[in-house]
C-alpha cells in the first residue's frame, strides 16, 4: 500500500479515537459540572431544611400541648381553646403554624373545623424527647424534675379521666399531673389544670359521682 494510503488510514483512525475520547470527556464533565456536582449535597440540605421547619413549628410549649391533645382524637377549635385556656386569636396562630408545617390536618363538619394529627409519629417523637429529659434529670440528680416527669410518663395503667373535661387519658399522655390530698389527678392540658386548682372541690365531687 502506498504511503499516502497508510497516512489516510492513520488519520481516520486517529479521528475515530479522538471522537471517542471527546465523548468520554464530555460525559465526565457533564457529571462533574457545577449544576450536577452539588446536586447530592443540596438534596441533603433540603431534607435538613424540611426537618428544621417541622422542629420550629413544634418548638413552643402550647403547640406541643396541642399535639398531645390530638394524640388519639380530633378536636374542634372551641374544645382545644377550653382545654388550653388560650385566647382564640392566639390559639388560631398556633394552629396555623402547625398546619403550615403539615403536622395538623383539618376537616370541616357542619359549622366546626376539626383538627387532627397528620401522623401519629409526631406524638411518638415528643414522647421520646420526654424520656430523654427524664434520663438527663436523673444524671443531674434533679429529683424534683424526675418526679414531675415520671409522674406523667412512667405509670401507664390504668386509664384515667381528666376531672375537668372528662377526657380519657393515661398518666403518660397527660399534659399535667398533680397530687392533691393524697390522690393523683391528670389533665389533658393546662386550661383544665388551671380550672381545677381554682376550685378542686367542684371537680373532685364530679369525679366521685362517676
Amino acid at each position: 500500500m502506498k504511503e499516502g494510503g497508510l497516512n489516510l488510514i492513520k488519520r481516520r483512525r486517529d479521528t475515530f479515537f479522538a471522537k471517542k475520547v471527546s465523548r468520554l470527556q464530555h460525559t465526565a464533565l457533564t457529571f462533574l459540572s457545577p449544576s450536577n456536582k452539588f446536586e447530592i449535597p443540596n438534596m441533603y440540605h433540603h431534607i435538613f431544611a424540611l426537618h428544621s421547619k417541622v422542629l420550629r413549628a413544634m418548638s413552643h410549649p402550647k403547640r406541643l400541648e396541642i399535639i398531645h391533645l390530638l394524640r388519639n382524637q380530633k378536636l374542634c377549635v372551641s374544645d382545644i381553646q377550653e382545654m388550653l385556656g388560650l385566647p382564640q386569636a392566639n390559639l388560631s396562630q398556633h394552629l396555623q403554624i402547625l398546619k403550615e408545617a403539615n403536622i395538623l390536618k383539618t376537616k370541616k363538619q357542619g359549622k366546626n373545623v376539626y383538627y387532627r394529627l397528620s401522623h401519629i409519629n409526631f406524638v411518638k417523637a415528643s414522647d421520646l424527647i420526654r424520656e430523654v429529659l427524664v434520663e438527663q434529670a436523673q444524671d443531674l440528680k434533679d429529683q424534683k424534675l424526675v418526679d414531675e416527669l415520671t409522674l406523667k410518663m412512667t405509670d401507664l395503667v390504668p386509664l384515667v379521666h381528666d376531672p375537668v373535661c372528662h377526657m380519657r387519658l393515661s398518666p403518660k399522655t397527660a399534659s399535667v399531673g398533680i397530687k392533691y390530698q393524697g390522690e393523683s389527678y391528670y389533665f389533658c392540658a393546662t386550661g383544665c389544670y388551671e380550672k381545677f386548682i381554682k376550685n378542686p372541690a367542684k371537680y373532685i365531687s364530679s369525679v366521685n359521682k362517676k
